[in-house]
């Protein structure tokens, strides 16, 4: 029976392989710690501190020997207790996890930027509620040794858990009741619209710090935003709002805020699982609760206008909800849940990252000039 069960871990539970990255230069990555002292965190109970950040960045690197970085804490104590924390939000055994241990990336962490005759666009990553950036790895990775300098930001307390420098690790405290999540929602996306914000204001001092192995090397006047789930929707949120983004993607994110919006005045492409394929066709057929429905219309209606004018709308068969993210490579069980399609993993990733990057190639690169 031991063995029996051993095995079935190993073929459910592998030990994680990220894709390569498709283009030709090697990727560095680097960890930052912010502090926004213009504001106090809303968790957890007062007193109140004010609101730090996590912002783990991929760039363009000069090529360096051996394996890549580890993505979970190497420390056996920082381990469980990260482990811990993501078990509780996805509802595993923490033991399950065990094998995240030994998980690498594909970039190498301090690595010297590669040089460029011109600046790196910029690209802000936003995970889903309750995930974090450690989910978009692979998604990093590729657009990075593509030309892209890449931000993924961890939302302090709607991630499942961050790790700070000082070995303090906070977990995930703004859940979204479901029988009122619109108006919570706003809530919670006005506080990650701030997020973004700082984080580009930050990434700009980045760009021109003496001190900062990226400075100079950023073109922030071409910055570009991507993000799943709740962070698709702060993706939009944050390409409609601010001057500074100038092309954005939502992967399968619900669009909470449609207050107050006309036409998308910029590029932005909706990817979409086969799961909103399905609810596009319950919404014309009145097959949802009347009292979501309003809000589902408006949703359909903003996405058809894009897909009519500046934008794409593109469902990808086979996928379902976190086939937008690195969650498809941990095991080959979570289509069984209803998590993942029936797509292969990798062959999913392979077609989400070809067409975030073309669309940032598109609307950030060729426009760079």
């Amino acid at each position: 029976m031991l063995l029996g069960f051993s095995v079935f871990l190993a073929l459910a539970m592998p030990i994680l392989v990220l894709p390569k990255p498709g283009g030709e230069a090697a990727v560095g990555t680097q960890l930052f710690h912010f502090t926004d002292s213009m504001r106090q965190d809303s968790y957890p109970n007062p007193p109140q501190n004010n609101r730090e950040l996590m912002v783990r960045v991929w760039y363009p690197a000069k090529p360096q020997p051996g394996k890549g970085e580890l993505l979970f804490p190497e420390d056996p104590v920082q381990f469980k207790t990260y482990k811990e924390k993501f078990s509780g939000v996805f509802g595993l055994p923490a033991f399950i996890l065990d094998y995240w241990k030994y998980t690498r990336g594909n970039s190498h962490l301090n690595a010297e930027l590669l040089p460029a005759s011109a600046p790196y666009p910029l690209v802000l990553i936003s995970h889903g509620m309750g995930t974090g950036s450690m989910l978009h790895v692979s998604q990093a990775e590729n657009l990075a040794s593509h030309g892209f300098i890449v931000a993924a930001i961890d939302h302090t307390y709607s991630t499942a858990a961050t790790l700070f420098p000082d070995g303090r690790i906070t977990g995930f405290e703004t859940k979204t009741p479901a029988d009122d999540f619109y108006t919570y929602a706003k809530r919670v996306g006005a506080v990650w619209a701030a997020d973004i914000q700082f984080v580009l204001s930050e990434m700009e001092h980045l760009n021109q710090d003496p001190k900062s192995g990226l400075k100079g090397m950023m073109d922030v006047n071409h910055t570009g935003i991507m993000g799943h789930s709740f962070g698709g929707g702060t993706a939009f949120n944050a390409t409609y709002s601010s001057d500074k983004i100038k092309a954005g993607i939502d992967m399968d994110g619900t669009l909470f805020d449609l207050e107050d919006k006309g036409r998308m005045p910029k590029p932005f492409m909706f990817l979409n699982s086969d799961k909103r394929s399905t609810l596009s066709a319950a919404i014309k057929n009145n097959e949802v609760p009347d009292s979501i429905r309003e809000q589902l219309v408006k949703e359909q209606q903003m996405m058809d206008s894009i897909g009519a004018s500046n934008g794409q709308v593109i469902h990808i068969r086979g996928t379902d909800h976190f086939n937008f993210t690195d969650l498809q490579f941990y095991t080959p069980m979570l289509k069984y849940t209803g998590m993942t399609g029936e797509i292969d993993g990798y062959r999913g990733a392979a077609l989400v990252n070809s067409y975030v990057l073309d669309f940032f190639t598109e609307h950030l690169k060729k426009n760079s000039g």
